[in-house]
C-alpha cells in the first residue's frame, strides 16, 4: 500500500492502486495516456506534488503549441484532475482543484452515484425584496431579480446566478457591485476563468449569467449603459405591455378566418386523385423527356493530321474527339460524353484549346 502522507510518489502508482481498480480498459488507457502526456510535458515522472493548477493549465498550453485537439487535451487535463481530487480525499495532498464544478463534498463525489434532473422548484424568502442603489451588491441585485423572475425555477439552475456572483467576486478581489459591472471586468473575469482551468463551456454560462445581472440593473435604473456584444432574449428585461393590440388581434382573426376557409373548401371539393397523378405524369414527362439538339457553334470538321496544335479550337477538338469515340464506345457512353460535353461546347467552342486552363475549367 502506498503511504497516503506522502505527497511525492508518482502519479501512475498513486493511480494503478488507488483510481485504476473497478473501470473499464478504454477508462484505464485514457487515465494511462494522459499520464504518459504529462510526464512527457515535465521531461520526468510525474508525481502528486506537480498537480498544481499553474501546471495544469500550461500544461493545456503545451498540448495546444503541439497541435492536440480541444477535446484530447481537455481530456487529459480533466484525468489528471480526478486524480487530484482522489488523492486530497484520501489524504495524499493537502490543496483541492480549485476549479470544482459542483458543490458536493469530494468524498461523495467518488462514490459516482448517478446524476439525477434537479426537480425541486426555488422558493423565494418571505422578506421583501431590497432596494437597488447604484451602490448594491451584485447579491442585492440578484435578490431583487428573484422577485420578479426566478419564482418557480428549479433550485439547480438559481443557485448557478449565486456561484457565477461568488466566482465573479473571487476574480475581483472583493465583493462585487453594480459598479463593478463593466466590459473589461467581464473579460478579465472570462480570462480569470480560464486560468483557473474552469472549461470553455462553464466560463461562457457565468459570463451570460453575469450579464443578465447587468440587464436587469438597468432595468431597475440603477445602472446606465448596457454590455458590448449580442444579447440573449433569456437575459433581457421583461418586454413592456403593448396598450393598443387592435392590429395584433386584427392580423390573428384574419389568420384563424383563412384557416376556417381553407377547411372548409377541403371538406366541400375532395381531393381529385387524378389531379395528383396528372401532375406526377408531368413531372415524368419532363425528366424523361430526351436532351435537345447540340448547338451548331461546336459542329465542324475533324482537323486534318497536321494542323498546327497552337490554332487549334475547342470545336475541332471535340469534333476530333467524338470522331474516335465513334469507333471505341458504346451509344449510351456516347451520350452521356455528349451531355457532360455540351456547356463546354456552347462556352468554349470558338476559343484556342491551348487557351482552356483550370479557369475556365
Amino acid at each position: 500500500m502506498i503511504d497516503r502522507t506522502r505527497s511525492a510518489i508518482t502519479i501512475r502508482e498513486f493511480f494503478v492502486e488507488q483510481v485504476s481498480p473497478g473501470r473499464t480498459v478504454a477508462t484505464r488507457k485514457a487515465y494511462s495516456a494522459a499520464i504518459s502526456r504529462f510526464d512527457h510535458f515535465l521531461e520526468r515522472n510525474s508525481v502528486l506534488d506537480d498537480l498544481a493548477n499553474e501546471n495544469l493549465w500550461t500544461f493545456n498550453l503545451w498540448q495546444r503549441e503541439r497541435n492536440y485537439s480541444i477535446a484530447s487535451g481537455r481530456g487529459c487535463v480533466s484525468n489528471l484532475r480526478h486524480i487530484w481530487r482522489v488523492a486530497f480525499s484520501l489524504g495524499a495532498v493537502a490543496a483541492f482543484p480549485p476549479a470544482l464544478h459542483t458543490n458536493i463534498d469530494p468524498v461523495h463525489r467518488l462514490q459516482r452515484k448517478p446524476r439525477k434532473a434537479s426537480t425541486a422548484k426555488f422558493k423565494l424568502p418571505d422578506k421583501p425584496p431590497p432596494q437597488l442603489t447604484p451602490t448594491s451588491t451584485l447579491m442585492d441585485v440578484f435578490w431583487n431579480m428573484a422577485h420578479a423572475r426566478l419564482e418557480g425555477k428549479t433550485s439547480k439552475g438559481v443557485a448557478h446566478y449565486r456561484n457565477a456572483i461568488r466566482r465573479f467576486a473571487e476574480s475581483l478581489g472583493h465583493e462585487a457591485t453594480v459598479q463593478d459591472l463593466t466590459d473589461e471586468n467581464i473579460v478579465g473575469f472570462c480570462e480569470w476563468s480560464a486560468r483557473s482551468a474552469y472549461s470553455v463551456y462553464t466560463t461562457d454560462a457565468r459570463r451570460w449569467l453575469i450579464r443578465g445581472l447587468w440587464h436587469h440593473a438597468h432595468h431597475e435604473g440603477v445602472k446606465d449603459n448596457l454590455p458590448i456584444g449580442p444579447r440573449r432574449p433569456v437575459n433581457e428585461p421583461p418586454a413592456p405591455l403593448v396598450e393598443d393590440i387592435s392590429s395584433v388581434v386584427a392580423v390573428h382573426r384574419a389568420g384563424i378566418e383563412r384557416d376556417r376557409e381553407r377547411k372548409e373548401r377541403a371538406e366541400r371539393e375532395p381531393e381529385d386523385p387524378m389531379r395528383f397523378l396528372r401532375s406526377i405524369g408531368k413531372t415524368i414527362k419532363r425528366l424523361v423527356k430526351p436532351p435537345g439538339v447540340p448547338p451548331t457553334i461546336g459542329v465542324v470538321a475533324p482537323p486534318a493530321p497536321d494542323r498546327d496544335p497552337a490554332t487549334l479550337t475547342i470545336a475541332e477538338l471535340m469534333a476530333a474527339w467524338r470522331t474516335f469515340a465513334a469507333a471505341n464506345y458504346s451509344r449510351e457512353e456516347l451520350d452521356n460524353m455528349n451531355c457532360a460535353l455540351r456547356p463546354l461546347e456552347v462556352l468554349f467552342a470558338a476559343d484556342l484549346a491551348l487557351t482552356f486552363g483550370p479557369k475556365k475549367l
